[in-house]
């Protein structure tokens, strides 16, 4: 872990006793990656300890909720990442899936519309959307 830690604060200056919150998200987006949820949330909710704004780290927060069946907190992650970055296609599209694996298709439409308003070239965005407009109902 010191390894990792020493690697997310180079070109940073000196290393306090913490790290600054966007060193925080990158670890914690390496430890996810690398199937370490729990020790990724951990370095997330630092970061936002420090960073309280912190979208993208709310954004993953949900992905680690979702992916343990907290959907209570990981809706609420989602939307509060959409909320500070209403902009961001990742944040939108997270919020997407949520709600398109909860049935809430129109909110999950409608996302994914914003998606491709932002950038027409997402194709997640535009095939997810080409799949919710052909079910049928």
């Amino acid at each position: 872990m010191a390894a990792v830690y020493a690697i997310a604060n180079v070109g940073q200056g000196r290393m306090e006793s913490r790290m600054n919150a966007d060193a925080e998200f990158s670890v914690g987006a390496r430890l996810a990656a690398a199937g370490h949820p729990e020790v990724a949330r951990a370095h997330y909710r630092r970061a936002l300890e420090e960073k309280p704004d912190y979208a993208e780290a709310w954004s993953n927060l949900g992905i680690l909720d979702m992916d343990d069946g907290n959907e209570e907190a990981a809706e609420r992650a989602f939307v509060r990442a959409v909320e500070l970055a209403p902009d961001v296609t990742t944040t939108l599209a997270n919020l997407a899936v949520y709600y398109e694996k909860k049935g809430r298709v129109a909110e999950a439409a409608r996302l994914y519309e914003r998606v491709l308003s932002l950038d027409p070239e997402d194709t997640m965005a535009l095939d997810r959307l080409r799949a919710l407009r052909s079910r049928p109902g």
